[in-house]
């Protein structure tokens, strides 16, 4: 890490700013999973945390938190592991950014879903997103499909399209019946981000490694709805070299001017 980075890592706030009522806010928390190595972003993070990584001109979770503050949502809890102290020192309480930061810190890691034991018991549902992705999904719409549906877990899904680079033959027997050409085929993929009901909840063991399909897995098992929240909206999964570089590029336009404060007040 370099002593410039570093010393912008360091930078930090200490008093907390209430969280007044607004009819624009939404009545639940969010949780965003930063403990994650990054081990296949290594060559470009310099050890950093892959969600401290730089991505336009802010690092990319200070872009999560900026959405999910513009979205209503006042409290996020950060779950960390590898260097947590970066992010505890860099965030603080979250004055900074306009939020109620807490931390749920992970001695081992525990998965995709292992961290959510940690959290304190609440009759709202929570948002869960994974720290290294971007998505221009609106968080609003989202709770509210969720809660029209009734149901236990709703998971966002984005179209992904593989192209591939054969003629798929397709046969009955050992009969030709059809000859497509280089097909592009379309599939719903998980986009890591989630609402899940205080019953969802109760089923992650506590303080054990538990991944998100475990739970999706346990869910549809016992009988509970789980449902696909669909987006069109742009998405980005930064967890390799080639995803973050074309991140960065898709960010390079200029900040916002009330985004620009935020960065600012961040590392002041």
């Amino acid at each position: 890490m370099t002593s410039s980075t570093s010393s912008v890592l360091m930078k930090s706030v200490s008093e907390t700013r209430p969280i007044t009522g607004s009819p624009n806010l939404l009545p639940i928390e969010a949780v965003v999973m930063v403990g994650g190595y990054g081990n296949r972003l290594r060559a470009v993070s310099n050890n950093l945390p892959k969600t401290l990584l730089p991505v336009g001109d802010r690092p990319l979770l200070e872009l999560v938190l900026h959405q999910l503050r513009e979205a209503g949502i006042r409290r996020v809890y950060l779950a960390t592991h590898y260097k947590a102290e970066l992010f505890a020192q860099r965030y603080g309480n979250g004055e900074g950014v306009g939020l109620e930061i807490r931390y749920l810190r992970e001695d081992q890691p525990l998965g995709t879903a292992g961290a959510l034991s940690l959290l304190p018991k609440s009759e709202q549902p929570f948002l869960v997103m994974n720290g290294d992705i971007l998505a221009r999904v609106r968080f609003g719409d989202l709770w509210e499909f969720h809660q029209a549906h009734h149901a236990t877990m709703t998971i966002a899904v984005h179209q992904h399209a593989v192209t591939i680079p054969y003629g798929v033959v397709e046969t009955d027997g050992v009969r030709v019946v059809h000859l497509r050409e280089k097909p592009v085929m379309k599939h719903c993929i998980n986009a890591g981000i989630y609402l899940l009901s205080p019953q969802a909840l109760q089923v992650i063991p506590s303080n054990q490694r538990y991944d998100m399909t475990d739970l999706i897995g346990q869910l549809l098992a016992d009988g509970a709805l789980v449902v696909s929240f669909p987006f069109q909206e742009q998405w980005w999964d930064i967890g390799d070299i080639e995803n973050y570089r074309q991140a960065v590029r898709d960010f390079q336009t200029p900040l916002t001017r009330s985004e620009r404060h935020d960065h600012d007040k961040a590392v002041d």
